[in-house]
């Protein structure tokens, strides 16, 4: 399989933008908080759990309230990122090379991060490896028409200047294919669902400095190395559809859930 995704270019971007995530983290706050939503509705303690990518504190914050004796080890894909959490367990790695033992954990958790790798598939099948028997994974990604009408405004203005275009907004996994991941990766009782998520904003740059923030700048393989030309944006911008001079950007966040039979 080609990879999609500079790996070294993820982890620069999440460590250059580490010190004002939390000015931008509101979707992943909004997620945590979800996830949090879904865990209640599963009556049964966990002794051993890893977070991935749980950025906010959010999350490490209530699992280490509801579950104090469990061992919780928080992983990120750089070290900048932990600034949020005072818990001591941690790893850092990039998600693609897996670095943990079968059996290792009763609940897994993966916050905004399948989106972003090169293959989905085989990571879930490491996260399923890595669950005890009965286990249980939750996780959560950007997939569906998130930002598209960026990226239709993008790719339009893009031709209409210079008769091509670069590749600048993710290819995403849709919410039917989701559901073929989870059984592809054998976990029992998968369950998928959307959550659609409506951002409405005044300016084009106040989205691209969220997307930014958020550490999910552009690092695709084949994006354009070439400073974009502010004249893309401007035009770009004027391809938005508003109302009451706003546009609204989805992002549609896939919730699934899977156990280990």
């Amino acid at each position: 399989m080609k990879p999609l995704f500079d790996v070294c270019r993820i982890r620069e971007n999440q460590a250059r933008t580490a010190s004002r995530f939390s000015e931008h983290a509101f979707l992943f706050e909004d997620v945590e908080n979800q996830i949090l939503e879904r865990l209640r509705e599963i009556k049964r303690d966990f002794s051993t759990i890893l977070l991935m990518g749980a950025s906010t504190g959010i999350l490490k914050d209530a699992l280490h309230k509801r579950f104090p004796e469990a061992f919780i080890v928080s992983a990120e894909r750089t070290s900048q990122r932990f600034n949020l959490s005072l818990y001591s367990n941690r790893v850092t790695f990039n998600f693609e090379d897996w670095c943990f033992r079968a059996d290792s954990f009763d609940l897994v958790i993966s916050t905004l991060t399948l989106h972003s790798l090169n293959d989905p598939l085989s990571h879930l099948c490491n996260i399923r490896s890595s669950l005890k028997n009965e286990g249980v994974f939750l996780g959560t990604f950007f997939g569906g028409e998130t930002l598209k009408p960026l990226r239709d405004a993008l790719l339009q203005t893009e031709l209409f200047l210079t008769k091509g275009a670069h590749a600048r907004i993710y290819p995403l996994i849709s919410n039917e294919a989701s559901v073929e991941l989870l059984q592809k990766a054998n976990f029992t009782w998968p369950m998928v669902d959307v959550d659609r998520v409506m951002v409405h904003y005044e300016k084009l740059i106040t989205l691209l400095h969220d997307l930014r923030g958020m550490g999910e700048g552009n690092a695709l393989i084949e994006r354009s190395k070439a400073t974009p030309s502010k004249k893309l944006f401007q035009n770009a911008e004027k391809c938005l559809e508003r109302q009451n001079g706003r546009f609204a950007i989805p992002f549609d966040v896939i919730y699934f859930t899977g156990w280990k039979g």
